[in-house]
């Protein structure tokens, strides 16, 4: 009789571990149920402004800035940076990082229009290695015959995607996770909302339904909690361009996960609010997978300075996340 019970007890554990809770069968979740890794994202714009336009630097000292960024930044595992345009400051960041991570250093940078126009400034730095890579340029932009100097079109604002392989800790696995980072259209309103659509059809495009992602940079959208409020602001408009782009995910802005009623501002770091939320870690959560991307923390970060006030004219975006 004992052993017909523990007979009876392994059938039904057995069979309970061959369906979700709702009964239906298990799905490609990515690696191993229970197993996780945690790592630590970092999202700047850093402001190093190309050559003839190093006036508008609201921050001095470039190199300066750049050496001391590395000192900062190192401790991370994904660093995704707006407008490295400039190339000595940006080779010194490479050089200080790949010295720093070693045989764990990845990089890509771009999007590069081949037109002519400046690149579109961005950076990604991964102790992960990609397993592919992809670029676009925005086609939507505002024009330096309207807009003059401080037009965006003078570079090629766009989007970069990385598909990265991480190790599971304790074992010999790995997750995917989809990497994408983009600064938007910062002059015309219109044209930012263009760029919704372009940036949704892109990351449909290189997402898996069985897939995490990230989305990390200077959205030039505001995500204050005045904005998160209003149905119909720019703010929500931006989050169900994506969540429509992405059906297949649950697209999660990780500052409003945890800090519903605060404002968590990035632009102005001298104000006690920091100004506007436009920088952002968002991730996507696969919906029929049992195992998924979540936030641990997320803190602003003004990298305030004595020597030039601060690292840049914008607050960096943390957050350490578990996979």
């Amino acid at each position: 009789m004992k052993n017909f019970w523990l007979l009876i007890i392994t059938s039904l554990f057995v069979i309970g571990s061959l369906t979700t809770v709702d009964g239906k069968e298990p799905v490609d979740d990515n690696s191993s149920f229970g197993s996780s890794t945690s790592f630590r994202a970092i999202s700047y714009n850093v402001q190093f402004l190309p050559i003839p336009a190093h006036y508008q630097n609201k921050r001095g000292l470039p190199i300066y800035r750049a050496n001391q960024l590395v000192k900062k930044m190192s401790g991370f595992d994904l660093i995704a940076l707006n407008e490295t345009f400039d190339d000595e400051p940006r080779k010194i960041i490479c050089t200080g990082i790949k010295k720093k991570w070693g045989e764990n250093y990845h990089y890509i940078y771009g999007p590069d229009p081949g037109d002519g126009r400046y690149n579109g400034g961005l950076s990604l730095f991964s102790r992960f290695p990609f397993v592919e890579t992809h670029t676009v340029v925005y086609k939507n932009y505002s024009s330096p015959l309207k807009y003059g100097l401080n037009a965006d079109g003078f570079a090629a604002k766009g989007v970069l995607h990385a598909r990265v392989k991480i190790p599971v800790k304790g074992t010999t696995e790995t997750k995917l996770l989809d990497v994408f980072v983009t600064h938007l259209e910062a002059r015309d309103g219109s044209l930012r909302r263009k760029q919704f659509d372009e940036l949704a059809e892109f990351m449909n495009k290189h997402t898996s339904a069985n897939v995490d992602f990230i989305l990390l940079g200077d959205l030039n959208t505001r995500g204050n909690f005045q904005y998160r409020a209003a149905p119909n602001s720019t703010y929500n408009q931006l989050f169900g361009v994506l969540r429509k782009g992405v059906p297949d995910h649950r697209v999660v802005d990780t500052w409003f996960k945890l800090n519903p009623k605060k404002d968590g501002g990035t632009a102005y770091q001298i104000k006690p609010t920091g100004g506007p939320r436009i920088d952002y870690i968002v991730i996507g959560q696969p919906n029929n997978s049992r195992s998924f991307i979540r936030v641990e923390n997320v803190r602003v970060n003004p990298y305030l300075d004595k020597k030039v006030k601060a690292l840049s004219d914008h607050s960096a975006v943390e957050a350490t996340l578990k996979l």
